[in-house]
């Protein structure tokens, strides 16, 4: 039997979380507003799915009227296999393989200038869209100086922090459960909805990813210390959608500059107050647009 829609990505410590996190909005959006017969293959896989999602997983690739891939660069054999079962999309897919595919969309900035955007729409993670449903509309005071988004790195959360202001209050992401601290100070661990935080955050320092964007969308002020050249060359495509603030490669860069651009990031918010309802109401737009493309090709 085919399905109208098969999605296919991973997610692991190499991989991240940010692939899974979009395409899971976009079966979500695809089953519960559209109604379109979609499910999701996702390899590698680190075991943790969204309780409500696991009935619409698969545990391998069949046929579908549209593939949308989004796992990164592909060769032009993964491509041509994937073609086999069906019509394909790739995201984001700056590999030899994009060529080959029926449909291309780049969702995130990119230095070559090959770029084909669908024009208001984005995905941005479901545990993001999820965290602000559950605020029910709140209105949110930005009481937190920073949050930050570290991923699976320990040593990357370690550095992070050194670059904080001292007396700074923060958030830190990205481990088991989030932390509360202040720079000098103590911090302690605590329950807590992950859109509340950066909501109630002035700014939002992580590697170049899909936090970045929900941390935007969320009212924060945006800076970016990347692991490499690649991610803070792609952080400075972004900058101006963004606003952004490359400070450097982590490593290297110079960490007096770094405490300043932070320090004015965090003098200077963009607001004082957020609608989470009207964050929750644009973010799904951008998503419904990007559908209501993909859905033409089925």
């Amino acid at each position: 039997m085919i399905c109208d829609v098969l999605i296919i990505t991973g997610k692991d410590e190499s991989l991240g979380s940010g692939h899974f996190q979009r395409m899971a909005t976009l079966l979500w959006r695809l089953r519960t507003k559209y109604g379109v017969n979609a499910y999701l293959f996702v390899d590698p896989n680190d075991g943790t799915c969204p309780l409500e999602l696991k009935k619409w997983l698969v545990e391998k690739i069949q046929p579908a009227r549209l593939i949308v891939r989004d796992m990164r660069d592909s060769s032009a054999e993964e491509i041509q296999a994937l073609k086999k079962f069906g019509k394909v999309c790739v995201i984001d897919d700056r590999g030899e393989g994009r060529a080959s595919a029926d449909i291309r969309i780049d969702l995130l900035p990119h230095f070559e200038k090959t770029h084909d955007a669908v024009s208001g729409s984005f995905l941005y993670g479901y545990n993001f869209i999820q965290n602000l449903e559950a605020l029910a509309g709140d209105t949110i005071e930005k009481k937190i100086d920073i949050v930050i988004y570290a991923g699976y790195s320990g040593e990357a959360r370690d550095y992070l922090l050194t670059l904080l202001p001292d007396t700074c209050s923060y958030c830190l992401l990205g481990g088991e459960k989030p932390f509360i601290g202040v720079k000098g100070g103590s911090e302690q661990s605590v329950e807590g909805n992950y859109a509340r935080f950066l909501c109630a955050s002035k700014a939002a320092m992580s590697h170049f990813g899909i936090f970045l964007y929900e941390a935007y969308a969320s009212g924060c002020n945006i800076i970016a210390v990347n692991p490499t050249e690649y991610h803070s060359a792609i952080s400075d495509c972004a900058g101006e959608e963004l606003e952004l603030k490359n400070v450097g490669i982590r490593g290297s860069l110079n960490i007096t500059t770094s405490k300043q651009v932070i320090s004015e990031c965090i003098q200077k918010p963009r607001c004082s107050i957020v609608e989470s309802g009207e964050i929750l109401k644009k973010i799904l737009l951008s998503a419904d647009n990007i559908i209501e493309y993909l859905l033409k090709f089925l």
